[in-house]
């Protein structure tokens, strides 16, 4: 897999005019975006949800793999809840909109 996917629902990626492979930012509610990455249209995900493969999108030009290539999901998750008992990170407290890459610019 040379980079990630955003798996978009198809009713969604229909309502946003969004085409297969077309190329898309991710903006998260803090106005963190990602790189760009491309749509991949599909049933099998929830209309208010996205999916993406991590480890994707880094930064570091060690990563040779990753390096700039899709977007990173960590990146975008920059509100993070801890359990008060167990010490355990919830990360599903993130939310992202979609923007085309030449809207996010």
């Amino acid at each position: 897999m040379p980079e990630n996917q955003v798996w978009i629902n198809s009713d969604v990626a229909k309502d946003l005019r969004l085409d297969e492979d077309q190329r898309v930012v991710l903006e998260n509610q803090d106005g963190v975006r990602s790189l760009p990455v491309a749509v991949r249209v599909t049933p099998g995900i929830r209309r208010d949800c996205v999916y993406m493969v991590h480890g994707f999108g880094q930064e570091s030009r060690a990563l040779r793999r990753a390096y700039r290539k899709g977007a990173s999901d960590t990146q975008l998750m920059t509100r993070i809840s801890i359990d008060p008992v167990m010490g355990g990170t919830g990360m599903r407290v993130n939310f992202v909109r979609v923007r085309s890459a030449a809207e996010a610019g």
